[in-house]
């Protein structure tokens, strides 16, 4: 299943994120689930210790989504005690069926049919396992991509990130160097697309094999008339990761300012942000590197 489909986003959330999902699945379906488990199971357990059989007539049919089920209600001492259970095959209303009540509480009871059916409590218990391994699952997807990147000891992890009028343009750059492979994303991409890419880019920097590109081809490669162009047209950052055994990571973000001739970028060292990753989280350096790339009234004269 992709992270961006929104069947995935429903159970698990968006990448990087210990949202709603989790907390549904881990602090209200299973404790429901469990609890409604061992209710059915102490119900059919009182049963079986003081057990009463009798036959009563099926008073109403009726329906829940696909399923149909019946009501009756059973007279004892004088009292009557409602009742319900699953519909068979070829019952009507007035026909009569076989109902296990407890003795000293004849308000728990069910039919004979639903009293030796344990399928319900299968499904329970698949039910309560499935969104157990779903919580965990996530929790754990959580704990591998939340300011996390698998980079080697000591390493520079480097990507160019442009933002162009059309999508975002991401660079792997290797050493210093800006090859492929180039990832492109639209302006409306959710945080967490970003993040993926981002990430994907800078461990590709690192761990992937340089290509030598021409510019010509870097550019051709990159979907854009000329450089020149791109220049004039894009804004641009440099996000570098650098893994140090003794200081930890750190996550440096260099922003390009443009030429006044319109021939390049320079490095707006007003501008420039450096974090530690142990205490910054991932998402907060996203949404800044996204407002570093929107483009300002006076781009040209930055």
């Amino acid at each position: 299943m992709k992270s961006d489909s929104k069947l995935y986003r429903f159970f698990l959330g968006e990448r990087g994120t210990r949202g709603l999902p989790t907390v549904a699945i881990l602090i209200v379906l299973v404790p429901f689930l469990a609890f409604g488990f061992f209710f059915s199971n102490n119900k059919r357990e009182n049963l079986a210790n003081n057990p009463v059989s009798t036959r009563v007539a099926i008073e109403e049919i009726y329906s829940v989504g696909n399923s149909w089920y019946i009501d009756y209600h059973l007279n004892i001492d004088g009292i009557s005690y409602k009742g319900s259970g699953k519909l068979l095959k070829g019952l009507s209303v007035g026909d009569t069926i076989g109902v296990v009540y407890q003795k000293d509480n004849p308000a728990n009871n069910m039919t004979v049919y639903d009293y030796y059916d344990h399928s319900d409590d299968k499904w329970a218990i698949i039910i309560i396992l499935l969104a157990t391994v779903l919580g965990i699952y996530r929790w754990s997807k959580v704990g591998k991509t939340n300011n996390t990147l698998e980079v080697p000891q000591d390493g520079n992890a480097k990507c160019q990130i442009y933002r162009t009028s059309k999508h975002y343009i991401f660079l792997t750059v290797y050493y210093s160097i800006a090859s492929k492979p180039i990832y492109f994303l639209s302006h409306e991409c959710i945080d967490s697309e970003f993040e993926k890419t981002m990430v994907d880019c800078l461990e590709t920097s690192v761990k992937g094999k340089y290509r030598a590109m021409k510019p010509s081809e870097l550019i051709k490669a990159m979907k854009q008339q000329s450089w020149r162009q791109l220049y004039l047209n894009s804004t641009m950052c440099l996000v570098e990761y650098s893994s140090q055994e003794y200081l930890g990571g750190k996550l440096s973000i260099e922003v390009g300012k443009r030429r006044k001739d319109g021939r390049g970028f320079d490095w707006d060292s007003n501008r420039s942000r450096s974090f530690d990753t142990k205490k910054t989280d991932w998402r907060q350096t996203i949404g800044i590197i996204r407002n570093i790339l929107e483009p300002t009234i006076n781009e040209t004269d930055r």
